[in-house]
C-alpha cells in the first residue's frame, strides 16, 4: 500500500492485487474494513505501525509499515516557496496557480480538507517554465490544504475558501 499525510490526515490506498476483503490495523487502536480508507490521528506527531490484512480466496497475506502522521503542518510547508504560489487566497473557490519550474516534470494538485480527504485532483501534466492554472474547485467554504507536486517533491498551501 501507499500513503499520503497531510497534518492529521492520513489518506491510505490499497495497491494489492486480486483482494476480497481488507482490514486495516492504523496502529493507534482504530481499524477499517475500507479498500482505500482515510483515517485521522488524533494524537499529535507519531511513528504508528500500520497493517494491511488482505484476504481471498488463497488465503490472507499482510504487510506491515511503520508511518509519520499526526503532525501539524509546518509554517515551512505553508509559506509559498519561489516556485509556486496561489492566489487570490482567500477565494470563492477559483484561483490561479502559479509554477516555475527549471526543468520538466509531470505535476499534480491535490487539495485535502482538514481530516486529509481528497476533495479536488488535477494532473497537470508535463510542465516548466512559469505557467499559470486557473482551478475551480467546487467545494464547500472552509480551510483546506493544497499540495503541488512532481516526481521530486511538494510543497503545500493553506487555502481558504469563502463562498
Amino acid at each position: 500500500y501507499t500513503f499520503n499525510s497531510i497534518g492529521y490526515g492520513t489518506i491510505f490506498t490499497n495497491t494489492s492485487q486480486n483482494g476480497t476483503s481488507y482490514f486495516w490495523d492504523f496502529g493507534d487502536g482504530d481499524t477499517s474494513t475500507e479498500e482505500n480508507p482515510h483515517h485521522l490521528y488524533l494524537w499529535p506527531g507519531g511513528t504508528f505501525t500500520v497493517t494491511l490484512y488482505v484476504t481471498n480466496e488463497c488465503g490472507t497475506d499482510s504487510i506491515t509499515f511503520e508511518i509519520e502522521a499526526g503532525r501539524d503542518v509546518s509554517v515551512n510547508e505553508i509559506v509559498s516557496l519561489e516556485n509556486s504560489k496561489v492566489y487570490p487566497n482567500p477565494n470563492r473557490g477559483t484561483f490561479t496557480v502559479e509554477l516555475n519550474s527549471s526543468k520538466t516534470s509531470e505535476v499534480q494538485i491535490e487539495i485535502y480538507d482538514l481530516v486529509g480527504k481528497i476533495v479536488y485532483q488535477q494532473k497537470l501534466g508535463q510542465l516548466s517554465g512559469n505557467t499559470y492554472h486557473e482551478i475551480n474547485a467546487e467545494i464547500p467554504s472552509g480551510i483546506y490544504m493544497l499540495r503541488v507536486s512532481n516526481e521530486e517533491n511538494h510543497k503545500v498551501h493553506r487555502v481558504s475558501i469563502q463562498r
